[in-house]
């Protein structure tokens, strides 16, 4: 399960003009980088009733079994917030990641249970894998259509 609750429903996905203006801005903050390694970034996002969650993954677009550098963010939804402010703090959290990522040459600090932080005094939850989002949606979408 990629998202952090469990949910009866599919969930929405995020605008693809949301998310492609996030992969456009991530393309360009760390371009050095990924022009150096050779690799880009995917953005993933739904929401939820109750949360709103986002992944991105650093990888190689031109060799899907390379290990990319993924990183998952969700943030519960109240009725009194404005979607377009959690999920602002969400990509915020998601460029402090990668600067930390990046400027750390021997970084592997991975993080598989979600963890709790704060930004801006609200309470956010991430966790960073080497898993390829991508596959595992192409993934459970198989195993959607094995169960009709």
């Amino acid at each position: 399960m990629l998202t952090r609750k469990a949910h009866q429903e599919a969930g929405k996905e995020l605008p693809e003009k949301w998310l492609e203006k996030l992969k456009k801005l991530l393309n360009q903050v760390f371009g050095e980088v990924s022009q150096h390694e050779k690799k880009s970034f995917e953005v993933f996002g739904k929401v939820f009733p109750d949360e709103v969650w986002l992944a991105t993954s650093f990888l190689d677009p031109s060799d899907q079994t390379s290990a990319p550098v993924t990183y998952l963010v969700s943030a519960d939804l109240v009725s009194d917030q404005k979607m377009e402010t959690v999920i602002d703090n969400l990509i915020d959290s998601i460029g402090l990641f990668y600067d930390v990522y990046f400027s750390s040459p021997d970084w592997d600090d991975f993080s598989l249970e979600w963890t709790e932080f704060e930004i801006k005094k609200e309470k956010f939850y991430y966790r960073s894998t080497r898993e390829n989002i991508s596959l595992t949606l192409m993934a459970d979408k198989l195993l959607e259509g094995d169960q009709d």
